[in-house]
């Protein structure tokens, strides 16, 4: 459903499908947290890496963590110079002794190996090795301990979903949202893009859906995916979902974590807010963050009012050294407030999928928050705006504010 590429000479994580319409196959069940490492237990496992680093702890730390977990699995790995890399591939790929399982954090490697079609491509994002690509070669030895590989490498061994402490929702209001978020899922695995446009907030950051979801990916790929909704928190105001998607295509191979907020439109529950792929380790933060809030049906919803202060709608601003925001929050403060982002894509003049930067309450007593710019993605415009969220699940939206970066 959902490729995740990193690419290292910018921070931004990019995201997109593989899918074709009239080829693709959705399966929505329930349980992805039991998916497979079974194949662990046993059998071989190669891979190499290549990187800038002769070494580096990362890789000693994730091996450790491997073995510890399966001490049955035979397992080959080193570390080869970028310059090297692809030509030392090749040659293992003729003499038949390839590794299973490559990883890169060079962005023009991974590309070319994927316009060759070498493998399939890790979807969503790896608790070890998250700056760079992870391919299963074509010529894995043993494609099912490969992909055991890669789901242990998303999701830790015996990972279940803790359930939030904040579930306060009725079960036609959690069955709504449930499949809400579901369905939004599966618009992305078509082409065109077939978003639910009346299941979206107004609201909602908004982008250019295709281009993103195009961006280095074939369009002719057979793909099967599984989407579950394993965690649902939330108050009769305000939800949160987490989705994990087990995906499997020609050119693809993951589980990718994605991550809701919907808030009740009258009668209707409406999409606000998403992050379409996260590591694990991300999606707890988010958890942990709104089921801090104490979510109460019984809080009554009071007014609030933002206000950004500085910089001035339009300014010309530094990205190094970082340039302050100041905002200020009046009446009802929120238990929580964010401060929203995106940049703006000169080529395809749309902007970015959204980030949001959280902050908790003003640290002073007069509501006013002051910090440096908690974004910043290359010399282009960005645009902000800052959330606050009350117990009662009301969440109040200021204005959208531009900085123009000038390095």
């Amino acid at each position: 459903m959902v490729k995740v590429l990193r690419m290292i000479s910018a921070p931004l994580i990019g995201w997109s499908a593989i899918a074709g319409i009239a080829q693709q196959s959705v399966e929505s069940t329930e349980g992805l947290s039991t998916a497979s490492t079974e194949a662990l237990h046993g059998g071989t496992l190669r891979f190499w890496v290549s990187s800038r680093l002769p070494a580096a702890p990362i890789w000693n730390g994730l091996t450790a963590e491997l073995k510890n977990d399966y001490p049955g699995l035979q397992l080959q790995w080193k570390v080869i110079q970028r310059d090297t890399f692809l030509s030392a591939l090749g040659d293992a790929l003729r003499n038949g002794q390839a590794p299973d399982i490559v990883f890169s954090d060079n962005y023009a490697q991974e590309g070319s190996l994927v316009q060759r079609h070498a493998g399939r491509i890790m979807a969503g994002l790896p608790r070890h090795g998250e700056r760079g690509w992870w391919m299963i070669l074509n010529r894995a030895h043993d494609p099912k301990v490969a992909e055991a590989f890669f789901i242990w490498l998303e999701q830790p061994k015996g990972w279940q979903p803790v359930q939030p402490a904040t579930h306060l929702l009725t079960a036609a209001d959690e069955a709504e949202i449930r499949a809400i978020s579901k369905e939004t899922v599966e618009g992305f695995g078509t082409l065109p893009v077939k978003l639910p446009q009346d299941e979206l907030d107004p609201a909602m950051a908004v982008f250019d859906w295709k281009p993103v979801r195009q961006q280095h990916t074939p369009e002719d790929e057979r793909q099967n995916y599984s989407i579950a909704a394993e965690q649902v928190g939330g108050n009769t105001r305000l939800a949160f979902v987490a989705l994990s998607t087990q995906e499997q295509s020609e050119g693809s191979f993951g589980v990718v974590h994605s991550f809701f907020m919907l808030r009740k439109d009258g009668s209707t529950w409406k999409v606000l807010f998403l992050e379409p792929s996260l590591s694990l380790s991300g999606i707890d933060q988010l958890l942990a963050r709104l089921d801090g809030v104490g979510l109460s049906n019984d809080s009554q919803r009071g007014g609030t009012n933002i206000r950004l202060l500085a910089p001035g709608d339009g300014d010309h601003v530094t990205r190094f050294p970082a340039t302050e925001i100041e905002f200020e929050v009046k009446g009802d403060i929120g238990e929580l407030t964010g401060v929203e982002s995106q940049y703006f894509n000169p080529e395809q003049m749309e902007w970015s999928p959204t980030t949001i930067h959280w902050v908790g309450r003003p640290a002073d007593g007069d509501g006013i928050s002051r910090m440096p710019a908690p974004f910043g993605v290359g010399k282009q415009p960005h645009r902000w705006r800052v959330w606050s969220i009350s117990k009662a699940g009301t969440v109040t939206l200021s204005e959208w504010r531009t900085m123009n970066f000038t390095n």
